[in-house]
């Protein structure tokens, strides 16, 4: 029967559900939290193990949430709606957009249809590539297999969407954990924004002013991105009990709809009570365990997914090499056997083998789709060397608007910028690089807009030493 654990990573504590699949769904059997301040990534894979013995959870599979405390947001309006170009644009944009260099941070990105024509908007998460590898190491310590990893907004905004789905309004959602609070902003489906606010349940009523004044703080946040004139509803995710009165407070200062969704109004899992007793939120778990939906955002790296195929391809290997085995000790055994037996034997054999090779066959169209997924990894690490060496030499002043590379070796960059000087040291620094060669400016159009005159480039440049 086929489970699942969702596991959420704190700083303090994790969260974790286990599920369990029947005819209806997935059903939910445990919940509990674990103490880890202090603790080592060994010791913290000890505690998962001896937590999974003591429920008796012999499944494997599991998703991992991220804290949004670890995460990096950026909202961009693209002008193309057209996947290619967009994935090239954004590639570049991220690491624009921190301070890091691309091998330090993992990234993944939602896009949507933006209101302004030919434009699209980009929602980009960014998480530093340690917390990633941590969290893969802990599990794979704790003999759990990662199907994938996510960050805890997207979870809080299933939630509220499966009890409230306001479709086609923008609305805020505040979630009530124990030392801290989630504030996410949604459209219907779409997730749009979230901040975390380091204060918690136990808040609420002793320190509402200081609250107050972090919602406000999240609202400038808000206001820049221009989301905030949109946001037609309030959802606070707790105690209905503790938090009435702070809903009317809300609803007071923002003058809009203000609802609360009970989170304690929940199945009788083991574990639940307890949890929530403790002022735990367990929205993203929660949603995240039962939802039937494809995962939108998987921050494993390229080359750990490669990792996973390789061992898992290793292992169809053996298992054909020890089916191979077996057969031939079949065949041995026949021919010892009396002739008149020995036809219906091999008769039984050849049986065996047409269905083994049916399963070889499956097996071998996985390792074809696994071969072309290897190959499209290996390419990506030609394009991340491309995008460091210009993110090290790219002006303050140039945005990237697009970047194409063709036959593995020629690329074309596009962008634009206030001072034409800029692009002169932008084509400068490419013909000093040891990776560019043959750097030409193909042209620069200065056009009038909404916020100055705008320098729109092209620059096309060959990679030394690729075939």
């Amino acid at each position: 029967m086929k489970t699942r654990c969702v596991i959420e990573f704190h700083d303090k504590c994790l969260k974790l559900s286990s599920w369990i699949k029947g005819p209806a769904g997935f059903s939910l059997q445990f919940v509990d939290v674990l103490e880890i301040e202090g603790k080592t990534p060994e010791q913290i894979s000890a505690d998962l193990l001896s937590w999974r013995k003591s429920k008796k959870i012999a499944g494997q599979n599991a998703l991992a949430l991220v804290s949004r405390q670890n995460a990096i947001l950026r909202t961009l309006h693209l002008p193309s709606t057209d996947p290619l170009e967009l994935k090239s644009m954004i590639a570049l944009q991220a690491v624009t957009q921190i301070p890091y260099s691309p091998e330090e941070v993992v990234f993944d990105y939602l896009a949507f249809p933006s209101e302004q024509a030919g434009y699209t908007q980009v929602i980009i998460i960014i998480l530093p590539k340690s917390v990633v590898s941590q969290i893969l190491h802990i599990l794979s310590k704790a003999a759990f297999k990662v199907d994938a990893i996510s960050i805890t907004s997207l979870g809080i905004m299933k939630y509220v969407a499966a009890k409230k789905r306001p479709s086609g309004i923008v609305y805020a959602a505040i979630d009530f954990d124990r030392t801290q609070s989630e504030i996410c902003v949604g459209q219907g489906a779409n997730f749009l924004h979230s901040r975390i606010i380091s204060l918690g349940t136990a808040d609420v009523a002793s320190n509402q002013e200081e609250f107050l004044k972090q919602i406000d703080l999240t609202a400038s946040v808000l206001k820049k991105e221009k989301l905030l004139s949109a946001i037609k509803e309030i959802y606070c995710v707790g105690d209905v009990a503790q938090l009435s009165p702070f809903a009317d407070v809300l609803k007071k200062e923002y003058q809009m709809e203000v609802f609360i969704i009970d989170s304690h109004q929940l199945t009788n899992a083991k574990g639940l009570a307890q949890v929530f007793e403790q002022g735990y939120s367990l929205s993203a778990v929660l949603a995240e365990g039962v939802s039937q939906d494809k995962i939108k955002l998987n921050f494993i790296p390229a080359e750990m997914l490669s990792l996973q195929i390789s061992q898992e391809r290793f292992w169809q290997w053996v298992r054909l090499a020890v089916i191979g085995i077996g057969l031939a000790g079949s065949l041995v055994y026949a021919l010892q056997i009396p002739f008149i037996q020995k036809q219906n034997y091999l008769n039984q054999v050849q049986s065996k083998i047409k269905a083994v090779k049916k399963e070889t066959d499956e097996i071998n169209k996985k390792y074809r789709s696994f071969d072309n997924m290897n190959q499209a990894v290996g390419q990506r690490v030609i394009v991340v060397d491309v995008i460091s060496e210009i993110y090290k030499i790219l002006p303050d002043d140039i945005s990237i608007i697009n970047l194409t590379m063709t036959n593995g070796r020629e690329i074309s960059l596009q962008g634009l910028s206030k001072e034409s000087d800029q692009v002169n040291q932008l084509q400068q620094g490419m013909l000093s690089s040891s990776i560019f060669e043959g750097v030409n400016l193909e042209y620069v159009n200065r056009r009038a807009t909404q916020e100055g005159d705008i320098n729109y480039f092209k620059l096309s440049a060959k990679i030394k030493g690729a075939q």
